[in-house]
């Protein structure tokens, strides 16, 4: 697990320089296809790397200006962006291989198995902070390597905001209790969100709950090789828009995984 490295993909051979903190994980770790170098210094070694032939280097338009400018700085070529760079490598991890697939299943059985293990945690008087901690303390004994993202567990009126924060206030009998939360294994990440009702429920969370649920269920069901996403979000949003909580459903039904929490 690196979090510095340059990877360098020429016609000829791909080479990976890393600093002496990643050297041994490197080596142990990547493919056999591409080299893995460490760099002692990194603007004279990439230097003699590239020699005098490559005079240009494409870069993911996913990186900032000030990293441009800076890698122009270090490695003494220009670096153009490029969209078709970005695009190749978004296509090549839009399809999962087996082992990419089994990653992110164990990531998400771990995630599961904390879910299950949370329920007997939450009480009136527990903070969500207190929730959000147990809940990735769980995924990480069970294995996971860090949060997919921040831990999102929220409680009461907070439910109604997606992205909410966890904070100081305490679950009180009558709560619904939110969960979005996800575990990373080999580098993959998982993604689940759950609520769940503390003590009872009124008639009108019953509803929403009920709601929510048979749209999930919908799209479920609609979800086969061939079926374009937006066909699987509308099966999703006429559930909800029948149930008259259409102007709520403000966000889109789901997202892709991976090596980043959210892909193509």
């Amino acid at each position: 697990e690196s979090s510095l490295g340059y990877l360098f993909i020429t016609k000829e051979k791909s080479l990976l320089f890393v600093d002496g903190r990643y050297i041994e994980a490197a080596k142990s770790k990547v493919n056999g296809d591409i080299e893995v170098r460490l760099f002692t210094n990194l603007s004279h070694d990439v230097k003699s790397f590239l020699g005098e032939e490559i005079k240009t280097l494409l870069a993911e338009t996913s990186n900032t200006v000030a990293d441009i400018r800076s890698f122009e700085k270090i490695f003494g070529r220009e670096i153009i962006p490029s969209d078709t760079l970005e695009d190749t490598l978004h296509s090549l991890r839009l399809i999962k291989n087996d082992y990419e697939v089994d990653c992110i299943i164990k990531a998400q059985r771990m995630a599961e198995k904390a879910f299950d293990e949370i329920l007997k945690f939450i009480r009136p008087g527990v903070s969500e902070t207190e929730i959000a901690a147990e809940l990735e303390y769980r995924m990480k004994l069970l294995g996971s390597e860090e949060p997919s993202f921040g831990t999102i567990a929220i409680s009461g009126e907070k439910t109604s905001m997606p992205h909410g924060v966890p904070g100081d206030r305490r679950v009180k009998s009558g709560d619904f209790i939110t969960m979005d939360f996800g575990a990373v294994y080999r580098g993959y990440h998982s993604d689940m969100t759950r609520t769940v009702a503390v003590g009872n429920v009124t008639d009108e969370m019953k509803n929403v709950y009920d709601t929510v649920l048979n749209a999930n269920l919908a799209a479920l069901e609609k979800v086969r090789a061939g079926v374009k996403a937006a066909d699987v979000d509308l099966a999703a949003r006429e559930v909800i828009k029948k149930a008259g909580y259409g102007e709520y459903f403000t966000h889109s039904t789901g997202h892709g995984v991976g090596l980043e929490i959210h892909e193509n």
